[in-house]
């Protein structure tokens, strides 16, 4: 899926978040880098506290809902959670694909079109993705 420059326009100035956008095609100014840097410490944390506990830790991408029909260069969002994933040794799952393909096959909407949050439709395609990772894996026998 090609980035249609006129929709991300669109969506940067209809956006309740701007800032979230803005993320999502890569801008990160300082206090943004240190958000992450923020998140990856707390993920670190959970991570290791599941651990000494016999928990195995799978990290969900729960993607930003314009990202199911939108295109944003560089998938900055998913790219640094799979990075510090693969960099920690953990399972990781990107719904983003599973999503895309759902919403191109069906043409179902996802998400609530009032507040941007994921629906009964958007929900069901995330947990079979879920546990279709959990098959794949033998989480689910565990």
């Amino acid at each position: 899926m090609m980035p249609d420059n006129g929709k991300v326009n669109k969506l940067l100035k209809t956006s309740r978040s701007h800032s979230t956008n803005r993320v999502l095609l890569g801008n990160l100014d300082d206090q943004k880098q240190e958000n992450i840097k923020s998140t990856i410490d707390d993920l670190d944390a959970t991570r290791l506290l599941t651990e000494e506990n016999g928990v195995r830790f799978t990290l969900v991408a729960v993607p930003v809902s314009a990202q199911v029909t939108t295109t944003f260069p560089g998938q900055k969002y998913q790219s640094t959670l799979e990075q510090y994933a693969d960099a920690a040794g953990m399972d990781y799952i990107d719904l983003l694909p599973d999503l895309r393909s759902h919403h191109e096959k069906h043409r179902e909407s996802l998400v609530i079109p009032f507040d941007g949050h994921y629906n009964k439709p958007g929900h069901r395609v995330m947990a079979i993705s879920v546990f279709s990772h959990m098959d794949t894996t033998g989480l689910r026998e565990q």
